[in-house]
């Protein structure tokens, strides 16, 4: 919006600092060929895990989805039923699209990977809760379109009805099952595990039998 324009002076401009860009810590300002030189084991982990991946001293995608939600719930209190513009940093805006969309995290994975959903310089999301073939209205925005503006060949530019996901509990397991592991137990710590748990088994199983034995 155009400072000079007297229609623009009707709107409501704020700083928000929730919509801060994610705090990367120690790996700010960093390039990626120096991260590599000084911080390879962070590296290393960040690769397994970009969602939850909290670098030393700063916070995680999955954090920054606490301060977008924080931001969201002041929105649905005080902005209902108006439209509202908002800026941030990439990475912020991907924590939006996480917590509007609920995105599950092999979702957050794929949109990282996938060149047509990267969030690019002046990237526009525009979600609305208008159906824009029917114009129905919904409780909830149920439609995004993603546009590059500085090159349409770069993003897909046309209205996506939101799909949220449900879960079941085999797709619980699923979903555990092709999560990488940050760490991963060794075979022999495993086996000494299950030992100690099938001694502890038994053990509760004696007291048990034994507590009835008293009480009869």
């Amino acid at each position: 919006l155009s400072s000079s324009s007297a229609a623009s002076d009707v709107y409501k401009r704020q700083v928000e600092f929730y919509l801060r860009e994610q705090d990367l810590g120690v790996l700010a300002s960093k390039s990626k060929q120096e991260r590599k030189a000084e911080f390879q084991a962070e590296e290393e982990r960040r690769k397994k895990d970009w969602f939850y991946f909290t670098p030393p001293g700063g916070e995680s995608i999955a954090s920054s989805c606490l301060r977008v939600d924080r931001w969201l719930g002041e929105l649905r209190a005080s902005c209902t039923g108006l439209n509202i513009l908002a800026v941030c940093h990439g990475n912020i805006l991907t924590a939006i699209r996480i917590r509007l969309e609920r995105l599950k995290q092999e979702d957050f994975t794929q949109l990282k990977d996938d060149p047509m959903q990267s969030t690019h310089n002046c990237q526009i999301l525009h979600y609305t809760r208008r159906d824009p073939f029917t114009g129905r209205i919904s409780p909830h925005f149920n439609w995004l379109r993603s546009i590059c503006p500085w090159d349409t060949t770069k993003s897909t530019n046309v209205w996506k009805q939101i799909q949220r996901p449900t879960w079941r509990p085999k797709d619980l397991l699923d979903t555990a099952q092709r999560i990488p592991r940050i760490h991963t137990n060794p075979t022999n710590e495993l086996l000494e595990f299950k030992k100690k748990l099938a001694e502890n088994a038994k053990k509760n199983q004696a007291l048990g039998e034994l507590l009835l034995a008293e009480q009869l």
